[in-house]
């Protein structure tokens, strides 16, 4: 069961002529229950003996208050817009999940009927506070230029960098408004825009840079006892992420916008990336250290094209989008051990390793890794399998042995490709007549590599169903 409450209020006041306040708050409440029942059943293979209950409460709280003042002033050619504002948000949520199972019976299927629980919740809030400010000047609306600057203080982050200040600046100009192009008829707009800024980012959990508690056990003479161990270790000089982007951009309409093009190249760099460090077990922490470590790019372009083909009773129109994207990762740390940091992502049961993606220096942010694929052990092979690994046989995968040392171990992964397209797009042709529209999209992607999970369980030799007729090969 789950029930959600939206609630906003709006307030503006004119305080002389130009000059106005005005007031934003709203709050949103969400409230789940859960209760879940597992009864005793018997399918053939498939069984359950004792009575599984669960019962899960969970609440949330999220409110947010804004209050600005703006001023808006216009002296014949120049237009003038100057906002500040101050912005507080918080949310408080909280979760109660109650498992309890042993019961011999169905007739039992309450939690005060079973014989074992385990409780746990997961208490947490969190708030930011902000000021901020844009100014706005305009000459003859063909030469523009916006400055903001906001300041954010997280509840994330120690007493020492709670703070963040986050500046940005853009300059256009509308060529097309020139006197020298102004009455030319094929140019509908020509502008030319740039831009630079910083972003900050608090996507962390709470009360990281004081550290955590967790349970853990521990060997209490001959038995095992519950106990509690550091969950995450403490790390005060964790501070806000900074993403840094410069952009440079082209508008163009032709021919009363008929034929319209957005260019832009873009610079974006994430500095003081938010990551988890994870520690060696003999530090005596059951987590990971939450730190600044790390420098991502992301370069390219974007390139989007809009035709006005037909008018009139019928109208059809077409936009394209392309886009060119790099992506690396310039730095990421070094390890528990000193040595170059390396984020593990996502891993699946295989033959040899389970890493399927991974994070470094040097590489787009989560490449796929593991080994190279080399066929399958043919009949003759089967002495050569064996030499590698007394459990493979002929028909299993065979894989490169990269440093040929004779045997296939962890030292023989490898890059194996880039999630992340470098060149991608898509197309939409829409047709309208009277109250009908007909929409066609098609996209594209490449330059990217993709895993095949379903292979992994298909073609991997290490289950009895589900296999493909590759495996006959």
């Amino acid at each position: 069961t789950q029930y959600s409450l939206l609630a906003n209020a709006f307030a503006e006041y004119e305080i002389v002529k130009s000059l106005k306040v005005k007031y934003l708050g709203g709050i949103e409440y969400f409230m789940n229950r859960l209760y879940d029942l597992d009864p005793i059943y018997d399918r053939g293979d498939y069984a359950n003996t004792i009575v599984n209950v669960v019962d899960n409460f969970g609440q949330s709280i999220n409110w947010l208050s804004d209050l600005t003042l703006n001023y808006e002033r216009t002296l014949g050619r120049h237009r003038f817009t100057a906002l500040g504002g101050v912005s507080a948000q918080k949310f408080t949520g909280r979760g109660v999940n109650v498992t309890g199972n042993g019961a011999l019976t169905n007739a039992l299927d309450q939690l005060s009927g079973q014989t074992t629980y385990a409780v746990n919740g997961t208490p947490g809030e969190n708030g930011i506070y902000s000021y901020f400010g844009r100014v706005f000047y305009s000459y003859n609306d063909r030469y523009l230029l916006t400055a903001t600057v906001r300041r954010d203080g997280s509840s994330r982050f120690g007493p020492e960098n709670k703070w963040g200040t986050f500046p940005s600046a853009s300059v256009g100009w509308v060529v097309s408004e020139e006197p020298f192009l102004k009455n030319r008829n094929w140019l509908a707009n020509l502008k030319l825009r740039a831009s630079y800024g910083l972003t900050g980012n608090q996507d962390i959990p709470n009360f990281r840079y004081i550290g955590l508690v967790g349970t853990a056990n521990y060997v209490n003479g001959n038995a095992i006892a519950p106990g509690f161990a550091v969950g995450s270790p403490p790390n005060v000089s964790i501070r806000w992420e900074a993403q840094k982007q410069t952009d440079l951009g082209l508008d163009l309409g032709l021919w009363g916008n008929r034929l319209t093009l957005t260019a832009d190249f873009y610079d974006k760099t994430s500095d003081g990336l938010l990551t988890n460090l994870q520690l060696a077990p003999s530090t005596g922490t059951t987590g990971a250290l939450t730190k600044n470590a790390g420098v991502i790019s992301n370069r390219g372009w974007e390139l989007s094209i809009g035709t006005v083909n037909t008018t009139g009773r019928v109208k059809w129109t077409t936009n394209l989008n392309l886009t060119w994207n790099r992506n690396n990762v310039e730095d990421l740390g070094f390890d528990a051990q000193g040595n170059p940091a390396r984020l593990s992502g996502f891993t699946i049961g295989a033959p040899i390793g389970t890493i399927a993606n991974l994070t470094t220096a040097g590489q787009p942010i989560s490449s796929f890794f593991g080994y190279v694929w080399d066929g399958i052990y043919q009949t003759g092979e089967a002495d050569a399998a064996k030499a590698v690994n007394s459990l493979l046989r002929p028909g299993d995968r065979k894989y490169r042995d990269l440093n040929n040392d004779g045997k296939i171990d962890a030292s023989d992964r490898a890059f194996l490709g880039s999630p992340h397209p470098t060149f991608f797009g898509g197309i939409t042709n829409s047709v309208g007549y009277k109250s009908f529209t007909l929409s066609v999209f098609a996209d594209f992607a490449t330059g990217h590599s993709i895993l095949n999970v379903q292979r992994q369980f298909s073609e991997s030799g290490n289950y009895v169903l589900w296999q493909t007729r590759a495996m006959l090969d």
